[in-house]
């Protein structure tokens, strides 16, 4: 090894074509999957799995391939933010933070496959669409159009974030001692906070989506609050630990919390407001991630699996 490192520092060593191919497979297992604290390894195993079997998507309407498309070529721009600089403070590492939670991958493949969950859940969104209307769920076409949005709110989050740390790191590298780089930086922060906030509000009402509740007002029970949706859950899914976490994203204490950063407070905390925003968008991706699991488990109710589903290895 320290004859490698001599040669490679005078440019006498140059890898391998197999070499040359093993660093290009990480690369892109970690640009597109994440790393080990992402669950890279496992989601590139299942994703291979996935794509690699025979489906069909033939249950989904026009509006859901116009839709699923939409998803793609936007997490394409998505992903060209973090492929060009990628920057430390941006992963979630939600298999280092709550490993349980980030285990429901596994079981989710076979009706919801997770793609990532580096810097947002991914996931195959055609295949999902397809399973929805399959199964036959009495939701299908609000359900459909709720997944539709929290996607594009949460790459949108994750985008706000590079933004942030990509003008602060420019700030820093140019030596600008003006405040209007770290203003901008900034307003991509106050964008984030609006788009977490609607993150919120659209999740409660896949919730009530999910189980055949009736949507209230903007996705919030302006009576009973939590504790009515709650109850209106089956017993099964009250106890569960999906729930748990769900339910601490959700409460209104969330929006409240977020509504501290109007009024020019974002400003006045600065930089101090990046880690607790960021630790508010693992968690709610968490949520729904937890919330599509509790999804998966409805839609193999409707439509259970086949014998070759049930031996998946």
């Amino acid at each position: 090894m320290r004859n490698k490192i001599r040669a490679l520092l005078s440019h006498r060593w140059a890898p391998s074509e197999e070499q040359l191919q093993a660093s290009a497979a990480t690369i892109f297992r970690t640009n597109i999957f994440g790393g080990t604290e992402d669950y890279g390894d496992h989601l590139l195993h299942l994703a291979a799995w996935h794509f690699s079997r025979e489906f069909s998507l033939d249950a989904l309407t026009d509006n859901d391939k116009e839709k699923a498309g939409s998803i793609d070529v936007f997490t394409g721009h998505t992903r060209s933010h973090y492929i060009d600089a990628n920057y430390t403070p941006l992963p979630l590492w939600l298999a280092k933070k709550d490993p349980n939670i980030a285990a429901l991958i596994f079981p989710m493949v076979l009706k919801v496959p997770v793609i990532s969950i580096r810097y947002y859940l991914d996931i195959h969104y055609a295949y999902v669409f397809n399973a929805i209307r399959k199964a036959g769920h009495p939701q299908a076409d609000a359900m459909i159009s709720s997944l539709y949005d929290l996607a594009f709110i949460q790459q949108k989050i994750a985008v706000g974030f590079h933004e942030y740390i990509r003008l602060l790191v420019h700030t820093r590298a140019s030596k600008q001692n003006s405040i209007n780089p770290v203003g901008s930086a900034l307003q991509q922060l106050e964008l984030v906070v609006t788009h977490l906030k609607a993150f919120i509000e659209k999740i409660n009402a896949f919730v009530e989506l999910v189980f055949g509740l009736v949507v209230s007002t903007a996705g919030l029970r302006q009576a009973t609050g939590l504790a009515g949706l709650q109850l209106d859950l089956p017993p099964e899914v009250q106890r569960s630990l999906q729930w748990r976490l769900i339910a601490t994203v959700i409460d209104p204490a969330n929006l409240e919390e977020l509504n501290v950063y109007g009024s020019g407070m974002l400003y006045k905390k600065g930089v101090q407001a990046f880690a607790p925003l960021h630790e508010q968008h693992t968690r709610n991706t968490a949520a729904l991630l937890c919330v599509l699991s509790l999804l998966t488990d409805q839609l193999t109710a409707l439509d259970p699996l086949s014998k070759k589903e049930h031996s998946l290895k």
